[in-house]
């Protein structure tokens, strides 16, 4: 048995570890929960196995069991969760709120990710935002009291009431080019090698530093060629390199993260420059202040988890073994997101202003054409998405796609989660993207609700809204000829072994629902 004084001794996060794992037996599912990678839960557990020193936890196949010890520090857990929320920071803070700016890449959007994930089970009665916003925008807010934390790679100069620390250091080192591209195999890359062929980085009024580093280097190295105005946010950069439109330099540490329709290939020439990212937050604010801390002990958890550098099959992903599979949506969320924010801007401009009206609905509509571009482009190129919390990753994405509209979304389960066979559970979490994409866009609602219900006879996705509602016949007729987005959640859902369906609501608007039998749906029958 664990003894009760060191147990005590235990930190929420490490308390927080050990009920996940025991409540869902399983390290995968509870990694997912908690928002880190497995091997950080797995290296987390052993840790305090070691500093308790009694065996919490007995693998067997397809679970993991907490043992006698395991049971007894899971209750203490419990307990002690129980009653730090009821001395939360609102309790301290009187209500407080915490709003941090948006890391879209690499490591560090891990880290902000499992520590936003421990921070809201820490704190319950604080108000967490995340803002999208490009580095550059977030130094000024932080500045202006709009942010309570937010990152940025480039140094930076001292800035009153503001923390300050570096986060992780990068080196830009590594070549992205689209995967499959004919330099996409070579063990190493020189700069003069991708002369002609178009660069693409971030625009130099929101990272300049940075901009002017890379463009510098890359024109020593020997590189010739045609030069994008560039994206805001590096996930402008990877969708564009995805797409196939160019190539970019990237820090070689994103070989460790390497995301889906891009290849990364080092760089011969050696490093052009190196680049730190900072995490930023006011000082004297409670809650940015233990946002902070979480950040760096996940930082901390997930790099000792993590390996350094990059196997074969991370840095070409078109190498993996099995059939091609469709990339993660989430590389044109942001295109989404803000035509959806210039929509929401369009409809509250006077009637007067009908001529500037007329050309933001034409930025819109050009935006849905560049995402449905880049997804076909996209098909293919990209390995299977990871296993995630559906209910978790469908709420994130629909708050990202709804920025600056006042539409409500709801996202609930129904019943004991179970676990999804992983082609079941990537189906479900594109059918469900598609849906509230299509909801938002289309049928102009006030309110989309999503169901995750898990029965006994099967698995059920429901997705509705309170638009205008669709026509039957003519979203039957796009399905039949292959267009629209009807017809991707068909074979998606055929593909899983389900059916989907589109009909009228009770009271208007719109529902899409996705049924799988148990059969087909539950990986542990």
């Amino acid at each position: 048995m664990a003894e009760e004084g060191n147990a005590d001794r235990l930190e929420p996060r490490q308390l927080r570890y050990v009920l996940a794992l025991a409540e869902l037996r399983s390290v995968r599912r509870a990694a997912s929960f908690l928002a880190v990678p497995p091997g950080v839960l797995s290296r987390e557990i052993a840790g305090i196995e070691r500093a308790l020193g009694a065996r919490l936890f007995q693998c067997q196949p397809r679970r993991t069991v907490p043992t006698a010890a395991g049971r007894e520090v899971a209750e203490l857990a419990r307990r002690r969760l129980a009653a730090q929320g009821a001395e939360s920071l609102e309790t301290s803070a009187g209500g407080a709120a915490l709003r941090v700016g948006w890391m879209d890449f690499g490591r560090g959007q891990a880290i902000q990710r499992a520590a936003l994930a421990e921070f809201r089970a820490q704190y319950p009665g604080v108000a967490v935002q995340l803002v999208p916003a490009p580095f550059r925008d977030q130094v000024r807010d932080l500045e202006e009291g709009f942010l309570e934390a937010g990152f940025a790679p480039a140094p930076l100069r001292e800035m009153p009431g503001l923390a300050v620390r570096v986060l992780v250091p990068e080196v830009v080192g590594t070549v992205m080019l689209p995967a499959g591209h004919r330099l996409a195999d070579r063990e190493a890359l020189s700069l003069s090698d991708l002369s002609g062929f178009t660069l693409h980085s971030m625009r130099m009024d929101y990272a300049p530093e940075i901009v002017a580093g890379v463009h510098d280097g890359v024109s020593r190295g020997g590189w010739r060629g045609r030069q994008t105005v560039g994206s805001q946010q590096p996930s402008g950069v990877i969708t564009t390199v995805a797409c196939g439109a160019a190539w970019a330099p990237v820090p070689s540490d994103l070989v460790r993260w390497a995301p889906p329709g891009v290849a990364l290939v080092p760089l011969a020439d050696g490093p052009l420059m190196g680049i730190d990212l900072y995490v930023l937050w006011r000082e004297t604010d409670p809650a940015a202040a233990a946002f902070a801390r979480l950040v760096f002990e996940l930082r901390d958890a997930i790099e000792a988890a993590v390996p350094r550098g990059g196997a074969p099959s991370a840095r070409r992903p078109a190498e993996r073994g099995g059939a091609p599979r469709e990339p993660d949506d989430s590389l044109l969320q942001e295109i989404l997101g803000s035509g959806l924010q210039l929509e929401a801007v369009r409809r509250r401009l006077a009637p007067a202003l009908a001529r500037e009206s007329g050309e933001l609905q034409q930025v819109v509509e050009r935006l849905e054409r560049a995402a449905r571009s880049g997804r076909e482009l996209l098909q293919g190129a990209a390995v299977a998405a990871p296993v995630r919390d559906l209910a978790a990753a469908l709420s994130g994405l629909a708050q990202e796609m709804r920025a600056g509209s006042r539409v409500e979304v709801a996202v609930r389960r129904d019943g004991a989660p179970r676990e999804l066979r992983c082609g079941v559970e990537e189906a479900v979490h594109r059918v469900g993207v598609e849906a509230i994409s299509n909801a938002l866009r289309h049928a102009s609602p006030t309110r989309v609700a999503v169901t995750l219900e898990y029965r006994d006879d099967g698995f059920r996705l429901r997705v509705a809204d309170d638009g205008g509602g669709a026509d039957p016949a003519r979203l039957e007729a796009g399905a039949a000829d292959g267009r629209g987005g009807v017809a991707r959640m068909r074979e998606r859902a055929s593909a899983a072994g389900g059916d989907l369906s589109v009909r009228g609501g009770p009271a208007g608007g719109t529902v899409v629902e996705l049924v799988v039998p148990a059969h087909s749906a539950f990986a542990n029958r």
